[in-house]
């Protein structure tokens, strides 16, 4: 992580008997890049988009929609000239997991 230099967005279950929430907070600091992290009180192992999924689709599409207005931001220019649309140039350069669903 502390490589990364793409954005991280953490998304982790209290309760998580699987993984331990101390792994995330671990994750998150060690991360030298845009991040965000969202601990959902009462979710276990994946269950944060059932536990809370009005403040997870948030979290997600509001870090999707920031991230992609900073790239696009810094990259105006379209690196292919038969692409008319430059949004369609940044979005094929974003990379920025998500798992979203079950």
């Amino acid at each position: 992580m502390k490589k990364s230099t793409r954005p991280v967005l953490i998304i982790h279950g209290q309760e998580d008997a699987f993984v331990p929430v101390e792994m995330a907070y671990e994750l998150y600091d060690a991360a030298d890049c845009e991040k965000e992290i969202l601990i959902v009180e009462g979710a276990g192992h994946a269950q944060a988009p059932d536990k809370a999924p009005g403040v997870y689709y948030n979290t997600v599409f509001s870090f999707w929609r920031r991230m992609e207005w900073a790239f696009l931001a810094e990259n105006t220019k379209c690196r292919n000239k038969a692409e008319k649309n430059p949004w369609m140039c940044g979005l094929k350069n974003l990379c920025l997991s998500a798992i979203v669903g079950r």
